[in-house]
């Protein structure tokens, strides 16, 4: 695959695939209203998704690969409601030099790949990799929805190192009065940078905000790339696994029925994914 310089009827194609995605985003809510006490979702955490000729030598072809491989899983096989890609879709800003062409460019490759093979809803939060232009490129660095009788919250960090990943949440006034809009509803909050400190410099803040809100049950965090399961009060805090790394490939799945939450995290083995259930528990209304 040759790179390909970005021109103005590119820009026009992501234009319009970007108006289709918010379009098939904003229709998610009104879908399987039959049963609005079950919903099915996707995570995948630090893709660092690149071509295989992006010129980043440390990242290989097989990323790539991987991703398609993912995609084609979901799809087929789990067929989510949506899915939620947890931050560093990309291996972009910090990772080595690069412009922000380039990372611009890499981000939309994402986009265009993503859509071209999965017609699942999918959402984006912010990761430092993801660099500065996220919020140009997909329309929002903070974002919520309602499923049924679920509400959920995309959480992006204002960051000033993004290579490390510091920085700070701003977008107070939106975050809580959209859970107090949604006070009836079970809710969970994805965000690229785990909320415990040092990861930036607010979450001590952002953490005790959450506390304050006992419908937040769940909180799907990456960035460090290593699985985790930590409790604090009535949530439940998951670090995700990251994707790109190799053999395995990682992803999860979430299902919540009457009340039930069950993960489940796949892993690529010989040539197939296959799941391994890391949470199963009621969770209180």
């Amino acid at each position: 695959m040759a790179r390909k310089t970005f021109n103005a009827a590119f820009a026009i194609f992501i234009l319009a695939a970007a108006v289709s995605a918010t379009a098939q985003q904003a229709a998610l809510t009104e879908d399987k209203k039959a049963d609005l006490s079950k919903i099915h979702f996707a995570i995948v955490a630090d893709n660092h998704f690149a071509l295989p000729d992006s010129n980043i030598s440390d990242w290989r072809s097989d990323i790539f690969l991987a991703t398609i491989n993912s995609l084609k899983f979901m799809q087929d096989t789990l067929k989510p409601d949506f899915v939620v890609y947890l931050g560093d879709a990309i291996s972009g800003e910090g990772t080595q030099p690069i412009t922000e062409q380039q990372s611009f460019d890499l981000t939309q490759a994402f986009i265009k790949d993503v859509g071209d093979n999965l017609t699942i809803p999918h959402y984006n939060v912010w990761g430092n990799h993801d660099g500065p232009n996220f919020p140009k490129i997909y329309g929002y660095k903070n974002k919520s929805f309602r499923f049924g009788d679920y509400f959920f919250f995309l959480m992006g960090i204002e960051l000033t190192n993004y290579w490390s990943g510091v920085g700070k949440f701003t977008d107070w006034k939106y975050f809580e009065n959209s859970l107090k809009e949604n006070s009836g509803a079970a809710s969970f909050v994805f965000i690229h940078e785990p909320i415990f400190p040092p990861t930036f410099e607010n979450a001590l803040k952002v953490k005790q905000v959450i506390s304050k809100y006992p419908q937040i049950k769940f909180i799907f965090q990456g960035h460090t790339h290593t699985e985790q399961i930590d409790r604090a009060k009535s949530a439940v805090y998951i670090t995700c696994a990251a994707f790109h790394k190799p053999p395995f490939y990682p992803l999860y799945d979430v299902s919540l029925s009457d009340g039930m939450m069950l993960i489940t995290r796949y892993e690529l083995k010989d040539g197939k994914y296959s799941g391994t259930e890391i949470f199963s528990e009621k969770i209180s209304r």
